[in-house]
């Protein structure tokens, strides 16, 4: 069985929005197009939905190049202003506020590093280009140091907590938590290496290589304190590839063993997404994510005929919604876009009673096809699966096990349930 995308006009603000999934080929996500004629780039999403880039200026309908930093939510744009010229800026960072960190286009032609809060944009001091922002306002990024000369090329770390720039030294810092733990690069002063690194309360922790190689970045942090981002591999030769640090060790996550990965979102259940190319110099970029294991290409999670390449996913809430920038096929421009994780759905259980080791078969759709990266629970009572497919589930009921809702978890997506009695 097919089935047809279909697109709405809740339109002219929201753009296309693209039906969920056939069960028969376990697509995970719906996929919606940011205000489809002006929204260039979508770069992050708070756990509120609000989603930050940079779109056409307020009444633009030209084919130019200008853009404005942006905020999207309740499915209303609004157009966060500039310093005198829409040239060349953007929205990089959302905390649960609604609070943005960006660069605005100035009157000579440049940019100025803001803070919008409350309505108001604001210059941020000492320049630079601010990447993250968290709940308590504390913004990271990275600038130039006068005393570096304008001629040489080389950036210093910095946040800003409670009005006070500090410079912690390093290359860059590119995201925050909501403890403070920051996230961003330093160099390594052994091997003149740069290399990922974390500073709590002002005090750097360098994170180390894959193996047999010296470079690293990091890119982003979460809440558990996991840091994503890439470094250099072995294995293919010369590789770039995306890695999660967790617990103390940094692992390759790229599983397609691509040329080139980069990861630049974590949320707070450790899916990370980012980009993949199958070549060093490609072009050719597709939007991945990485979870229960897996790093996947996000163009084969969506209903096939959306007439969109997804290039590049680079924010992930702990929804699992993701933003990013895709390309139209159709004419090489590029648009914006939010994609929101399809639950799973139980449609039946059989038999509906039985006692621990009876096996229980779950019919229903959006299984998905990685079985690793899902569990079934009988009233909270995790069941060993016995087999997964993307329509249908077999389960045996678990020791212990009370009668309740069966409930399926699927990628973090949490089903309906379903009651199962277990006779007493």
């Amino acid at each position: 069985m097919t089935r047809s995308l279909t697109f709405t006009l809740s339109a002219l603000l929201f753009g296309a929005v693209v039906a969920t999934a056939n069960p028969c080929t376990a697509q995970s996500y719906t996929l919606s197009v940011l205000a489809p004629t002006s929204v260039y780039d979508a770069r992050a999403i708070n756990n509120n939905g609000q989603i930050v880039g940079d779109a056409a200026p307020t009444g633009d309908t030209t084919a130019s190049n200008l853009s404005d930093p942006f905020l999207f939510g309740k499915q209303a744009l609004t157009d966060l202003g500039n310093f005198g010229n829409p040239q060349g800026a953007g929205a990089y960072a959302v905390n649960s506020l609604g609070e943005v960190v960006g660069l605005a286009g100035t009157a000579g032609g440049g940019q100025k590093p803001f803070l919008f809060s409350n309505g108001a944009l604001t210059e941020l001091p000492n320049g630079g280009t601010p990447q993250g922002i968290n709940t308590a306002g504390s913004i990271v990024g990275y600038f130039t140091p006068a005393d570096e000369g304008a001629a040489v090329d080389i950036t210093h770390a910095f946040v800003i907590q409670n009005g006070v720039f500090t410079d912690l030294g390093g290359t860059e810092a590119h995201g925050i938590n909501t403890s403070g733990q920051i996230a961003g690069t330093s160099v390594n002063p052994s091997n003149n290496s740069l290399e990922a690194t974390v500073w709590t309360n002002g005090t750097p922790t360098l994170l180390g290589f894959l193996p047999g190689e010296t470079y690293s970045r990091a890119f982003a942090i979460n809440d558990a304190g996991q840091v994503t981002g890439n470094a250099y591999t072995t294995v293919p030769q010369y590789s770039l590839h995306a890695f999660l640090f967790s617990n103390g060790t940094m692992t390759d996550i790229d599983t397609l063993k691509s040329q080139a990965s980069w990861a630049f979102g974590i949320n707070s259940n450790g899916v990370v997404v980012g980009m993949v190319a199958d070549q060093p110099d490609s072009m050719a970029y597709h939007a991945f994510v990485y979870v229960g294991g897996s790093m996947m290409d996000l163009n084969t999670l969506i209903p096939a005929g959306s007439g969109l390449t997804l290039m590049q996913a680079n924010g992930i809430n702990d929804a699992g919604q993701i933003v990013g920038q895709a390309q139209v096929n159709s004419d090489g421009t590029v648009r914006g876009f939010l994609l929101t994780p399809v639950p799973p759905q139980i449609t039946s259980i059989s038999p509906a009673t039985g006692t621990a080791g009876t096996l229980v078969t779950i019919n229903g759709k959006n299984f998905t096809k990685k079985a690793a990266a899902c569990k079934v629970t009988f009233n909270g009572k995790a069941a060993t699966v016995t087999k997964w497919t993307t329509t249908q589930v077999q389960v045996k009921v678990p020791a212990g096990a009370t009668t309740g809702n069966v409930v399926m978890t699927a990628f973090f997506q949490k089903s309906n349930g379903k009651t199962f009695t277990v006779p007493k």
